[in-house]
């Protein structure tokens, strides 16, 4: 089991026993910058999705990384290079065969990331400051391990048990071997959650998950000044 008895109850309790010291730290600043993360296939997208029909200002920063290689030269450039092998005919960057390479070599993740990261954070950070003084949501998988925590109010981890995980990845089209690669550049999922200031179970109906999110959702937005 991912997670033990006691850890799952800590999960079930109510978002609202932990939000007294976030209101404390949160209270001085002009707007509420949420970092949202969770392991593959927890819903992190779906929660982000609600958050957005909540008001919140959505970003994805997978979504940023993916647009990086279409929309910015240097990056295009810098992977062909290492890789010629990922330009189709078209010389586009066929995703599928630079996921397989990344995800197989722990050496050629790492030169991958050390190139799109910096740019994604600039892009994200940007994106924030263009926000000021409003909710905002940001999606990042990696958020604990690049420790970028402490550039958000809040952190939310979105959590799942493995047999939900591989039920979803599966029905996209992963095998058990490609979840589990993915899985590997990841922390734990129950450190993850440790790390987190509110966990959310996702291992039911969606009603569940928007249930808690919008509880969530409440109590946050009520911990901002309300004259900014």
């Amino acid at each position: 089991m991912l997670f033990s008895d006691e850890f799952r109850r800590h999960i079930y309790e109510a978002v609202d026993s932990t939000c007294h010291t976030l209101t404390q730290a949160t209270n001085s600043c002009d707007s509420m910058k949420l970092g949202l993360t969770g392991g593959i296939g927890c819903g992190k997208s779906t929660a982000l999705a609600y958050l957005q029909d909540l008001g919140w200002h959505p970003l994805q920063t997978d979504a940023l990384a993916k647009g990086l290689l279409d929309t910015e030269p240097q990056v295009k450039t810098a992977i062909a290079q290492q890789w010629p092998q990922v330009l189709n005919s078209d010389t586009i960057i066929d995703r599928s065969v630079l996921a397989a390479i990344v995800f197989s070599d722990a050496d050629s993740l790492r030169w991958l990331e050390g190139l799109l990261h910096p740019i994604v954070r600039r892009h994200w950070q940007e994106w924030l400051n263009r926000h000021t003084g409003q909710p905002c949501a940001v999606e990042i998988p990696l958020l604990f391990e690049k420790q970028l925590q402490d550039e958000f109010d809040a952190t939310l981890c979105i959590a799942a048990s493995d047999t939900t995980v591989y039920s979803r990845m599966q029905a996209r089209g992963f095998s058990a071997d490609q979840v589990a690669a993915r899985a590997d550049r990841q922390w734990p999922l129950q450190k993850k959650c440790e790390a987190a200031d509110f966990v959310i179970w996702n291992d039911g109906e969606e009603a569940f998950l928007k249930a808690q999110l919008y509880s969530l959702d409440q109590q946050l937005k009520a911990s901002l000044p309300r004259n900014r």
